[in-house]
């Protein structure tokens, strides 16, 4: 056999990427892209649903907590039906409505509680129902206690 007069060529680690590769790379990297965009937006949009809905929880315990600090007999519809929403609720809040309610409950002659339930209901984006935040509590009414007979 005759050997080549040509040396034969030192094969050389290769280096850099073929253009099939970086191909390959932008495709994988785009479909990750694809699912990851509308993942992300759709934990941006619950996280903003999710503080939407604190809000509104905090604005409802701030006014049952104000409530608490009134005497029972004031609780008439009239004064509560008047109680405002703060700022900040009307600034992230849609149309947020506050709703207050009374009832009298009888649990017997003497014992008479009152029923006080704060609701702030609102608009969390169009096409959607509305959210609601209640909180309920019961207020024992001082005014229907017998008068005890005080004897030397």
């Amino acid at each position: 056999m005759k050997r080549s007069q040509y040396p034969k060529p030192k094969s050389q680690p290769r280096r850099g990427f073929t253009l099939f590769e970086i191909f390959v790379a932008v495709l994988v990297f785009g479909s990750v892209l694809t699912t990851f965009i509308p993942l992300m937006r759709g934990v941006h949009s619950q996280q903003r649903d999710t503080d939407l809905h604190l809000l509104a929880l905090r604005e409802a315990d701030n006014v049952m907590e104000e409530l608490s600090q009134w005497p029972s007999q004031d609780f008439v519809a009239d004064k509560l039906g008047k109680h405002p929403l703060s700022d900040t609720v009307k600034s992230h809040l849609r149309q947020p409505e506050l709703r207050v309610t009374v009832e009298e409950q009888k649990q017997t002659e003497l014992n008479v509680t009152k029923r006080v339930t704060v609701e702030i209901t609102w608009l969390p984006h169009i096409g959607q129902p509305t959210k609601t935040v209640r909180l309920v509590a019961w207020f024992p009414t001082m005014d229907n206690k017998p008068n005890a007979e005080v004897r030397p």
